[in-house]
């Protein structure tokens, strides 16, 4: 489809879509897209991310609604552990984004903007709010869903398989995929980039052997406890 001209004034520092690194093309693990999906006379809101090569969501609700810094202080809790797995952000236009310079310092990343009235730019995170809302219809009521609900809803589509992972799940995709880099954090630049070849392809073939296991948990185990604090509200 043809690029829009889109010109946005309640944004700063705005950076377009069309200046996004032509590898993020949602093939190479750690390209991420985010979106809010609100509640009942706009009287809520839950922020949604997911990561694109794998489609692994996270999900969180917002108590202070659509303010700018409180979701971007959400957005920086949630991507934390995975900071240097964070290599793009794409999203819409909306004025809760507007705080994206502090995001993208804190995780040192870059936030993308698509153009008004093209969702298909962020196709991956329209396609997991459609997924919720399986769960979150349209027109219910935020304040009465719990965290322990929500935390149900990201549990259950992560688990789900897909076709296009030759039906491993996001969730196994994700986390085999973060420890491989963990693992593989002091090998070559020659080694590291191995798993950018088509992903399905590669997970078929990735699997740690015992010897590598046993040679990496020393390593795993002193990052547990930071891993822990990070991790808590994923299932």
């Amino acid at each position: 489809k043809r690029p829009r001209t889109t010109k946005v004034r309640n944004i700063p520092q705005r950076i377009s879509i069309h200046e996004r690194p032509e590898e993020a093309d949602g093939k190479r693990f750690g390209d991420w897209e985010m979106d809010l999906i609100v509640g009942k006379g706009q009287k809520g809101a839950i922020l949604t991310l997911c990561e694109r090569s794998v489609n692994y969501m996270m999900m969180g609700r917002l108590p202070q609604g659509k303010k700018p810094e409180a979701v971007a202080e959400a957005v920086i809790r949630m991507l934390m552990p995975f900071k240097e797995h964070v290599l793009t952000i794409t999203t819409d236009n909306g004025g809760e984004f507007r705080c994206h310079r502090k995001i993208a310092e804190r995780l040192a990343t870059t936030v993308y903007f698509a153009d008004s009235y093209a969702s298909w730019q962020k196709g991956a995170i329209e396609k997991t709010n459609k997924l919720i809302r399986q769960y979150i219809p349209k027109g219910t009521d935020f304040r009465l869903l719990t965290d322990e609900f929500i935390r149900n809803v990201q549990y259950k589509i992560n688990r789900r398989p897909r076709e296009k992972l030759n039906f491993y799940t996001p969730k196994e995709c994700f986390f085999k995929l973060f420890a491989y880099f963990f693992i593989m954090s002091g090998a070559t630049d020659a080694i590291r980039i191995v798993p950018y070849f088509v992903l399905p392809q590669f997970l078929l073939l990735f699997d740690l052997s015992r010897q590598c296991f046993f040679r990496c948990c020393d390593r795993i185990r002193d990052s547990c406890r930071v891993l822990t604090a990070g991790l808590s509200h994923i299932r």
